[in-house]
């Protein structure tokens, strides 16, 4: 443990990104012996340097890969909303149907951080389908999710996303959906931005 722990403390004290982390053999090694103890040393480096906040979604995106049952009944087990995002992000990313199932269920303080992170994550995978199932929630649930899936999906395929959000209901998380379409537009191309507020 301790020789694990020091070589992930020397790639993070060097600088190292989200994606060299979790291609650490030593970070996998961890979470596949120990999970929880791995997420926890992560969320406490989150914590304790902001920089490092990547370290908990690695952590929780190796454990969802490892075993998706046992970072779900820790994250559920686990008081107020630590893990939760990085749950849902991860899960949602691997397995669409069962993650976006569960998420509907979870109780409704939980709902901004589930449909948000739900929304946000199946949008970089396949915004298609996430556009597609947010369609089919409840206006209280799904508004959690529209303005971060249309942004994320926008840089993807703003001429798609532009007309997904002219689907959305009529509510205020449905205008700053528009909103967030019309930055990623005015980004790339900053003339064009004024066609998306028509």
């Amino acid at each position: 443990m301790k020789k694990v722990l020091s070589v992930v403390m020397l790639s993070v004290s060097l600088g190292c990104t989200a994606l060299q982390a979790e291609k650490s053999a030593a970070l996998t090694d961890w979470v596949k012996k120990s999970p929880a103890e791995a997420f926890e040393w992560a969320d406490k480096q989150a914590a304790a340097d902001k920089r490092r906040h990547y370290l908990s979604l690695v952590v929780m995106r190796l454990w969802v890969r490892q075993d998706t049952p046992g970072a779900v009944d820790y994250v559920t087990k686990t008081p107020g909303n630590r893990g939760l995002g990085g749950l849902v992000a991860s899960w949602i990313a691997q397995d669409p149907a069962s993650a976006s199932a569960w998420v509907v269920k979870r109780p409704r303080e939980k709902w901004p951080v589930v449909f948000s992170a739900a929304g946000e994550s199946w949008a970089r995978c396949d915004p298609k389908a996430a556009g597609a199932w947010l369609l089919t929630l409840p206006v209280e649930q799904g508004h959690y999710a529209y303005t971060l899936a249309a942004g994320t999906w926008a840089w993807s395929d703003t001429a798609a996303a532009t007309a997904w959000v002219a689907k959305l209901p009529e509510c205020d998380a449905r205008n700053d959906a528009v909103a967030a379409v019309a930055n990623v537009w005015g980004r790339r191309s900053p003339g064009d931005a004024e066609k998306i507020k028509d």
